[in-house]
């Protein structure tokens, strides 16, 4: 038996968001994501792509604040983000 998901509610809000801010954030993330999808196709710097991807997801809600890309082995000793970005950036130390 499943049950109907609650609407998030974030540490800023004492309240539940509107379905229609919901829908709103949800279209922009969307449209991010296929925008830099189709990107991968014909990009020949994948970097740019990426930081343009974390870029873009900061700045289509605020409620990311921050996003990161590490590529590396999956046996790494230690994760080091080479793309980071976003307004949490400034509080977050990387070594």
């Amino acid at each position: 038996m499943f049950s109907k998901p609650q609407k998030p509610v974030y540490p800023s809000q004492s309240v539940p968001i509107s379905d229609d801010l919901i829908a709103e954030e949800r279209y922009r993330l969307t449209a991010t994501l296929l925008e830099k999808a189709t990107e991968l196709i014909t990009t020949m710097d994948h970097t740019a792509l990426l930081e343009g991807l974390c870029r873009n997801l900061v700045e289509a809600t605020p409620h990311i604040l921050l996003a990161w890309i590490w590529i590396g082995p999956s046996n790494s000793q230690e994760i080091v983000p080479q793309i980071a970005v976003g307004p949490a950036l400034e509080s977050i130390l990387f070594r």
